[in-house]
């Protein structure tokens, strides 16, 4: 395959994994964004990366990130394995209350739990005007939560996305179909 055999000619930087394509270009995977942004440069003097994958976010990650011009060259984000239980909305609010988060066109929370406090941290994030897709993950995703999604001038570039929970009701799952059809409710 001829996208793995140009990940194998990309050099090594250490805590980068390069991950997956983004329009063309190398994504990474990192598992603290500290490690971006501490050696990012390097990664960024290789490619224009635009896709980003946490493994594990942490409070000084979230905030490192957060700060970081960094984050405005970003596009896609996956954050894997966040348990809103367990670690809180905290985290959330504070990257996605960044200003460099402007830039975010894919939101994706993978092998997540959100809790509603999550979820209300991310519709109520001022600065994802340009997100096109989300990715709720497993979540408490509710009813007042698709009506900001729907709503909001915040996310009038959102076209799609994954928005599963059992929280919803069909009347919602419906009204959200009208406005995303190819989404998965």
């Amino acid at each position: 395959m001829l996208g793995t055999r140009w990940v194998a000619e990309l050099p090594v930087i250490r805590g980068i994994h390069w991950s997956g394509f983004w329009r063309g270009f190398p994504g990474v995977a990192v598992a603290s964004p500290t490690t971006l942004v501490r050696s990012g440069k390097r990664a960024w003097a290789v490619a224009p990366v635009q896709m980003l994958t946490i493994n594990e976010l942490q409070d000084t990650g979230a905030n490192t990130l957060a700060h970081s011009s960094l984050f405005e060259r970003l596009r896609v984000l996956n954050i894997e394995r966040y348990y809103a239980i367990r670690d809180g909305a905290v985290l959330l609010r504070i990257l996605l209350r960044s200003r460099h988060a402007v830039g975010l066109r894919r939101l994706s929370f993978i092998d997540s739990n959100l809790n509603e406090d999550a979820v209300t941290a991310i519709v109520n994030s001022p600065h994802l005007t340009g997100l096109e897709w989300l990715n709720s993950g497993r979540s408490e995703f509710q009813d007042q939560h698709a009506e900001v999604l729907l709503n909001s001038p915040t996310f009038t570039n959102l076209r799609s996305g994954i928005f599963r929970s059992p929280q919803l009701s069909d009347v919602m799952k419906k009204r959200l179909k009208e406005r995303f059809p190819t989404a998965t409710v």
